[in-house]
């Protein structure tokens, strides 16, 4: 076999490999994209989440960002969990990605 047959056959079964890893690293990208919107608003709106009580933090919250699932505040600590569709992930079987971050306000 020549050259160009033995690459072309190599390319071929690498090929899956290198997409699979595109995919994931689009998919970890896209979440640490989503953490941060969260986390913007957080700084954004921490005054009044500080002065406000908890069904009107959750409106402002939801307002911002329609994935949020849970809000919960213990004390001055706001607990926010979201989900995150998953586009290449479901490739795999998981179609959505669940994030859960603690504030202190």
């Amino acid at each position: 076999m020549n050259k160009k047959g033995q690459i072309l056959i190599s390319f071929v079964l690498l090929l899956p490999l290198l997409i699979a890893f595109l995919g994931y690293v689009i998919d970890v990208s896209y979440i640490k994209y989503e953490e941060n919107k969260l986390d913007n608003i957080v700084i954004t709106n921490k005054d009044y989440l500080k002065k406000n009580t908890l069904d009107k933090n959750k409106k402002i919250l939801l307002a911002n960002d329609t994935n949020i699932t849970d809000i919960t505040q213990v004390k001055s600590n706001l607990i926010i969990k979201k989900e995150i569709p998953s586009y290449f992930g479901k490739i795999v079987g998981f179609k959505k990605y669940n994030i859960k971050k603690e504030y202190k306000l």
